[in-house]
Formats: structure tokens, C-alpha cells, sequence
């Protein structure tokens, strides 16, 4: 038997496709390995949103060169956002892979390879969005919670984002299709699903008079009666409407929202083609809080981004204590292709904005570990995931704020809720004793 190997880069709706990817593999008869010395194909799954991310991809593929050399059918194959841009040019400019595909190829992928296996160079990169590439069987990295794709692309073209030019523009799938994974799942035995988009707020289906909106298709998920958690990820601070503070209402919504602003700096924020200013953003947060107190919050931050003063970096700073983020994502800015943010001016200096990025996690990491010691003490229903991969023994679970939380419990816990005494707290993760399992459909706290 074959064995493969599929490494993945980047956010998390390359993670779910790695999952897809994998599933093909093994109806496909091939083995999943976790060594790519064991492996007779290795799959890169890609991100090329900073450059950072591209050149590991390539450094990554040049350490394979010793066992393309030794094993005679050893195939290399580059997927995901990568070769949406760069195409035909990977294999002109890179002898070591066999095989390039797109994200909306991987229901093909078997017929790929069997063309590599007669010894092609393939390059498969398909523009249009077929609801079947989601009929992929999925090989989950984890067993009770599960991302489920609603829709792909992105509209906005932010200066700064090759995203749309990656995943093309915005399609949404069929409410159907949805519902009819997340059926699938749920009888799976998940428990939590996560619904993905690069803005999933823009989520919209048509179907003929009628047409359903991101708020209802939460409200449709949420009905599934098996279903214990809902989150959704990425929105849009644009986007993200009255209408969406009410979904969250829903018992079963996790009160938990990534809304990226990016900087905090209105100039910056235009030139970054965002679409809203500081104060719209701190509004939105303001309803958000008025109406679901103790909602959590993490956000993305660009520092350095082109012509960034120490004034409008301060000014990010300052939104970033004002809203007391749970956690927050950083980044130094990336010169990316095709972006029109490539060719502005007054490109800052590596030096200041990795210092700038220094100076933000620091105050990120006084704001996380105060929010985190607030909770000692508290009781947090989780969701069990299973045992720590670092201690068996112990095992972890999820806060519906996203707080990763230890504890020791029974070995049928994993999949079912539990409440924790939280009796220790650091920065990013809470420590405690379980004090009761919780009925499976009884309601979320």
C-alpha cells in the first residue's frame, strides 16, 4: 500500500482541506503517515499570504531532495493558495514536484496522481466552484469538533490581501449541501462545528425567489438537535450587522468573535481599503457588549504596513486596550504580489515594524493573562476533547471563549460537556478539577 504524507500551511480553511485531502487519499487506498520519510507522496498544502510562508513551503520541498533522489516513485505534490497564483510556473521553476492542483481540485486528485504514475508533470488549476468538491469524504484531525465550508472567496480586496486573488471571488454554497454535512457529522459523533469563510458574513444563497443570509444559516445549524457548539470564523467588521449580534443570542452560538481591524489608525485603515473606521469598529464592539455581556474577543493586527508612523501604531496600541482583546493574531506586513499595497510608498523598514509587533504581543500578553486570572475560581463548561497530547493523563477541553482548559477526568469523557472549577490560570490556558458532567442536550450555559 501507498502511503502518503500531507503537510498543511496557513489558516484554517487549509486545514479543512487537508482534511478532504486526506479522506480522497485513503478511499483512494493509500495510507496516511505522519513521517514524510515513510511516505511515498507528500502533498505541501499552501498559504501564501506573507512571503514568510511561501519561502518555508520551498525550504520544505528542497529538504525532500535526498529521498526524490533514493526512492524511485516518490512524488511531490504542491496544493492550496500557492499555486492558484504561480500555476505553471512552480513546475518550470521547481524539478522536484510532480504534481501542482487548486483548492477547488482535490475531488480529482486520484486521477491526478495516476497521471504522475505514468510518469506526466501535472498542473490542475480549476477557477470554478462545484458544490461536489465538498462530497470528499473528510479525515478529521479531530474526532468531536469539525469545520464545515460555506463559502469561498473574497469581494473586498484589502491592499494589502492576495487572498481574492487566491480563492477568487465570492461563492457561497447551497444551504442544502450545508446542512446535509453537517447532518453527516453530527451522526459522525460531532459535537462542535465551526463554519468557514473568508467573510463569512457575506454568506448569501440564492435559490430561485428565496435567498438565506449568514444569521439564518446559523439558525439552521444551531436547530440540529446533536449539534452542542457553534462558531464561525472569519468576519468582517464591514459586514457585521445588527442582525449578526442576534444570531449570536442562539443558546448554542459560542459567545466568541474574531472580527480583525487590522490597525487602529483611520489613515491606515483607508489605505488598507478596509471599508470602516475606528470608530464604526468600536461600535459594533459596543452592541456586541451591550447586548451579550461577556462575549470574548481576538482579532488580526498588520504592523508596518506601508507609510505606518509611530503615531498610527499607537493608535493601534490604544484600540487594543480599549477593547481588551482575549487574544490577538500579529503580523508584520508582507509585500504580496498583484496587492496594490506592493507599489505604495514608504515601505517601513524590517527593523521598526518587527520592534512595533514586539511592543504589541507584550501588551497583548498583560491583557490575556489579567482576563485569564479573572476566571480562577469561576466555573467553565467545556467541551472534551480528549487527552493532552503532551499528558496523556490529563485531559482538554474548550471554554465557549476559546480558552483552551487542563483537568483530569474520566477516559469516557471525551465528546461530552463537563463543568471545571478553574483553580489555576496563565495566559492563554486555565487549569482546574471537574465538578459535574453535563446532560448532552442540556441547554448551554
Amino acid at each position: 500500500m501507498r502511503k502518503a504524507f500531507v503537510k498543511t500551511y496557513g489558516c484554517q480553511m487549509n486545514v479543512s482541506d487537508s482534511e478532504r485531502i486526506r479522506g480522497a487519499l485513503l478511499a483512494g487506498g493509500l495510507e496516511i503517515v505522519t513521517d514524510p520519510a515513510e511516505a511515498d507522496l507528500v502533498i505541501f498544502n499552501t498559504c501564501s499570504v506573507r512571503q514568510k510562508a511561501e519561502q518555508k513551503v520551498f525550504s520544505d520541498i528542497g529538504r525532500l531532495r535526498r529521498l526524490k533522489q533514493q526512492k524511485h516513485e516518490f512524488t511531490i505534490a504542491l496544493c492550496g493558495c500557492i499555486p492558484q497564483v504561480q500555476r505553471e510556473k512552480i513546475l518550470r521553476d521547481n524539478q522536484l514536484i510532480d504534481l501542482v492542483f487548486g483548492v477547488n481540485n482535490i475531488s480529482r486528485l486520484m486521477d491526478y496522481l495516476e497521471q504522475v504514475r505514468r510518469g506526466e508533470r501535472v498542473c490542475a488549476i480549476q477557477e470554478e466552484f462545484f458544490e461536489d468538491e465538498y462530497h470528499t469524504p473528510a479525515q478529521r484531525d479531530d474526532r468531536y469538533r469539525a469545520y464545515v465550508t460555506v463559502m469561498n472567496g473574497c469581494d473586498n480586496f484589502c491592499s494589502y490581501c492576495i487572498v481574492p486573488y487566491t480563492r477568487g471571488r465570492e461563492r457561497s454554497r447551497s444551504l442544502p449541501s450545508i446542512l446535509a454535512e453537517v447532518e453527516r457529522l453530527l451522526d459522525d459523533g460531532v459535537r462542535e462545528i465551526t463554519l468557514l469563510g473568508q467573510n463569512v458574513n457575506s454568506y448569501h444563497w440564492r435559490d430561485g425567489s428565496s435567498s438565506i443570509r449568514f444569521p439564518e444559516l446559523l439558525q439552521r445549524v444551531h436547530d440540529f438537535h446533536d449539534l452542542q457548539r457553534l462558531r464561525f470564523v472569519t468576519s468582517h467588521p464591514k459586514d457585521f450587522t445588527p442582525a449578526m449580534v442576534e444570531a449570536m443570542k442562539l443558546p448554542k452560538v459560542c459567545k466568541y468573535l474574531h472580527l480583525p481591524a487590522q490597525s487602529g489608525s483611520n489613515r491606515i485603515l483607508q489605505q488598507m481599503n478596509r471599508g470602516y473606521t475606528r470608530e464604526q469598529y468600536l461600535e459594533r464592539i459596543g452592541l456586541l457588549r451591550e447586548e451579550i455581556p461577556g462575549v470574548a474577543l481576538s482579532s488580526d493586527f498588520l504592523v508596518g504596513f506601508p507609510g505606518e508612523t509611530e503615531d498610527d501604531f499607537q493608535q493601534t496600541m490604544d484600540l487594543v486596550r480599549q477593547v481588551g482583546y482575549r487574544q490577538i493574531f500579529g503580523f508584520n506586513y508582507s509585500v504580496r504580489p498583484e496587492t496594490r499595497a506592493a507599489t505604495m510608498p514608504e515601505q517601513v523598514p524590517f527593523a521598526i515594524m518587527n520592534e512595533r509587533l514586539g511592543r504589541l504581543f507584550e501588551l497583548q500578553e498583560d491583557i490575556s493573562r489579567d482576563l485569564s486570572a479573572r476566571m480562577l475560581s469561576t466555573v467553565q463548561r467545556v467541551l472534551v476533547e480528549g487527552p493532552s497530547k503532551k499528558n496523556p493523563d490529563v485531559m482538554v477541553g474548550r471554554t465557549d471563549c476559546n480558552a483552551v482548559v487542563h483537568f483530569v477526568a474520566p477516559p469516557d469523557m471525551p465528546g461530552k460537556m463537563a463543568d471545571i472549577h478553574i483553580t489555576q490560570t496563565r495566559e492563554f490556558t486555565l487549569y482546574g478539577d471537574i465538578q459535574s458532567r453535563v446532560n448532552q442536550h442540556e441547554p448551554v450555559s
